[in-house]
């Protein structure tokens, strides 16, 4: 896994290098080298940095330019970024089926969807979204869960999302399983399966 380092690098004369350093401000010249165009005294610089040995936190990262006379300026101001490699917690997903139907749904039914996501304890991104694929009892491939008190979901941030959607299944069908996943700010994605029991006959 890497990252994209972007800089832009000037000085009085003609820019002939460019180096940047993570978590750390090393002598001139010591830094890991940024590609550019040097041929002026306003350069645009990158890099791409691997960030798979980082531990999930906050890093920073600083850069240095070195002019045509082989002077290297001062370090840029630092740069903080955020490494999270871990997924977002799904726990307690679960399908509640209308009052008297204690375990089983036909066609015309609506079920609730219910599922608890959270940021992990070592992750550092907030849950951006929990998304239902309920196309197995006929629902959408795609739909966002609410945590907001609407739609079914009976108390707003508190971590338990919700979705209703009504039976429109195969009648040949006897059970079916629903998709829950939960994606961070990150792009950690973790998922979880809530099976419907099916009855159209």
């Amino acid at each position: 896994t890497a990252d994209t380092l972007t800089a832009a690098v000037s000085g009085g004369i003609k820019i002939q290098a460019a180096e940047y350093f993570v978590d750390s401000r090393g002598v001139p010249g010591s830094g890991n080298a940024m590609q550019g165009v040097f041929a002026s005294a306003s350069v645009g610089v990158t890099a791409v940095f691997p960030i798979a040995g980082l531990k999930d936190g906050k890093h920073v990262v600083y850069v240095r330019g070195q002019d045509a006379s082989g002077a290297w300026g001062n370090l840029s101001d630092g740069l903080d970024f955020m490494v999270d490699t871990k997924p977002p917690v799904i726990m307690n997903a679960a399908v509640s089926y209308p009052s008297g139907n204690a375990s089983a749904v036909k066609n015309g039914d609506t079920v609730l969807i219910t599922t608890f996501a959270a940021d992990s304890g070592a992750g550092l991104s907030a849950v951006s979204a929990v998304v239902l694929n309920s196309s197995g009892i006929g629902g959408n491939t795609a739909r966002a869960m609410s945590d907001s008190g609407t739609n079914g979901d009976k108390t707003a941030g508190d971590k338990i999302y919700s979705y209703s959607v009504t039976v429109n299944a195969a009648t040949a069908l006897v059970s079916a399983d629903l998709f829950v996943s939960a994606l961070d700010a990150a792009g950690n994605i973790s998922s979880a399966t809530v099976n419907v029991v099916l009855d159209n006959k």
